[in-house]
């Protein structure tokens, strides 16, 4: 009995990854806006987003044990997070994220599933631009007239995601990460920011050309994928 209950949450949890996935996201978007307002919803929001970050994880199967060192390596993230988080590591939180759930869009899903992984990484990529980078940079000024679509209309994609069938049945296996197209995307979003960094910091212009730039060079990578 205790084997088929944990089996059917096991079921469960796949059929609504994708939702569980996307009170994660919704859960960051409140960490990335009270970040410099609030310690305390800082704090709070980025336990949130980690914990339903570690039950939607799709590395490890449900089924499957954590090793120690892998269990030792989600508390030390845990931890950093907690301690030392900043703009810098938010971006590679983020550039992870992104690697993750970008790297789904290139596997065999079907169209439904495709588009809840297009919706969550376009999310993600929009907030580095929008929102972390221009952190990094000190630009935030330069971008107020964003602050609107970022408050009011980035959280609405992935509120859609909740409203999307699964198209994931109780038979599908869990959805393996395709390792390469994660760390390619992953590597991207991290050439992404550093590109942004360098440009903004080099070179004397604002931030809107910095965008111009970075979309243009990162239009012509996934051209070339």
């Amino acid at each position: 009995m205790n084997f088929l209950n944990k089996l059917n949450i096991s079921q469960q949890l796949l059929k609504n990854s994708h939702r569980i996935m996307a009170m994660m996201l919704l859960s960051l978007h409140a960490f990335l806006i009270f970040f410099d307002q609030d310690e305390v919803y800082r704090q709070m929001f980025y336990f949130l987003s980690f914990g339903i970050f570690l039950v939607w994880q799709p590395i490890w199967r449900g089924s499957q044990k954590l090793s120690i060192i892998a269990s030792l390596g989600l508390i030390s993230v845990g931890l950093l997070g907690y301690l030392y988080f900043n703009w810098w590591l938010t971006a590679i939180w983020l550039a992870v994220l992104f690697g993750l759930l970008g790297g789904r869009i290139f596997s065999g899903d079907s169209k439904k599933n495709r588009l809840i992984h297009i919706l969550a990484a376009s999310y993600l990529l929009a907030m580095l631009l929008l929102w972390v980078v221009p952190k990094l940079l000190n630009a935030s000024n330069e971008l107020l007239a964003a602050e609107f679509v970022i408050f009011y209309f980035m959280p609405l994609l992935p509120i859609a995601i909740l409203f999307i069938h699964n198209t994931l049945g109780p038979d599908d296996n869990t959805p393996v990460v395709d390792f390469f197209y994660t760390l390619v995307l992953f590597m991207l979003a991290v050439i992404i920011v550093l590109g942004s960094y360098a440009i903004g910091t080099l070179q004397n212009v604002n931030y809107i050309q910095v965008m111009f730039y970075t979309i243009s060079a990162l239009s012509i990578i996934l051209f070339g994928l």
